[in-house]
């Protein structure tokens, strides 16, 4: 029983030597080329010329770009097309398997802002915009959309939204005196909002640069267009002397009033008789005032 026992092991290593062998010497033979490229090939195609190569195939399945590859082609191989392996190397191929569908949240009553935010979290994107008038309905807010929120869509489809827009387009103001835009707004069925003013070198005074929302625009009636004007000309500059009545120490402040408001220059306690300069930058029509102890004792135009 013992000799059997040993026969089979022995008969057993002989048959695993002759295998390591031969497979040592059918490797040692086998060519190195190049592995062909079959991406975008469907499957039929991309195994039928691999084989014909003599490599082995092995598939896996993954989920892909429905812009980039259509279902049942290959999207990636390993090893890379160009690389070189031997005849009867194993050659994985990575088919498309479809878009993944996900469902498609509602953006419903949005603004188109964050309508496109909830899309791109969720993998899709904004595709056509309409805009139609909707009497009680919110101004830029999201009516429909196509695919309906919770339908299911492949991932990266875009989603088509419909948004409300008002039945009053905002005039061209841009250039008018606010004068001129306040009256235009209201012909339009608009009011005039809040009034912004900015420094321009190169813009007449209280000139209309820009509004909000802009020109064209479509707003509900009775709705505010808020805009930017221009402050004055260029500024200019100039120095002001002033002397701090005799007596006990003062509190003393210089003000400046100009195109751009009210600002306090210098603010300080000086002892009396002595004389202060200050310079000024100022735009348009300016006045300084020089206040001691909350007393108004001088004022200059410049």
């Amino acid at each position: 029983k013992l000799n059997y026992t040993k026969l089979i092991v022995m008969i057993t290593a002989a048959v695993v030597a002759i295998s390591l062998v031969a497979h040592f010497i059918f490797n040692r033979n086998l060519a190195e080329i190049e592995v062909p490229n079959v991406t975008n090939m469907t499957v039929v195609e991309a195994q039928k010329l691999l084989e014909e190569k003599q490599f082995k195939v092995e598939l896996e399945e993954k989920y892909g770009d429905p812009d980039k590859f259509k279902p049942g082609t290959v999207m990636e191989q390993s090893p890379k097309a160009g690389e070189k392996r031997k005849q009867g190397s194993l050659i994985i191929l990575t088919i498309c398997k479809g878009a993944e569908l996900k469902a498609v949240p509602d953006v419903t009553g949005m603004s188109l802002s964050k309508a496109e935010q909830q899309l791109a979290d969720a993998g899709f994107k904004v595709g056509k915009v309409t805009r139609k008038h909707v009497d009680g309905g919110k101004i830029g807010a999201v009516l429909s959309q196509s695919p309906k929120g919770l339908d299911k869509a492949p991932k990266g489809t875009g989603i088509d939204l419909v948004i409300n827009e008002g039945d009053k387009p905002v005039p061209n103001i841009i250039g008018k005196s606010i004068d001129e835009a306040k009256g235009m707004l209201e012909q339009a069925g608009l009011k005039l909002g809040e009034i912004k003013k900015v420094q321009d070198a190169n813009a007449k005074k209280n000139v209309v640069l820009a509004c909000n929302p802009g020109v064209g625009s479509n707003l509900n009636d009775g709705a505010a267009v808020a805009i930017t004007v221009a402050a004055g000309g260029e500024k200019k500059s100039a120095y002001v002397d002033f002397v701090v009545p005799s007596g006990k120490p003062a509190n003393v402040r210089i003000v400046l009033t100009d195109d751009n408001g009210t600002a306090t220059l210098y603010s300080g306690t000086q002892n009396g008789s002595v004389r202060l300069r200050q310079k000024v930058e100022y735009a348009g029509n300016a006045k300084v005032q020089f206040i001691c102890d909350g007393k108004l004792i001088s004022e200059r135009n410049l």
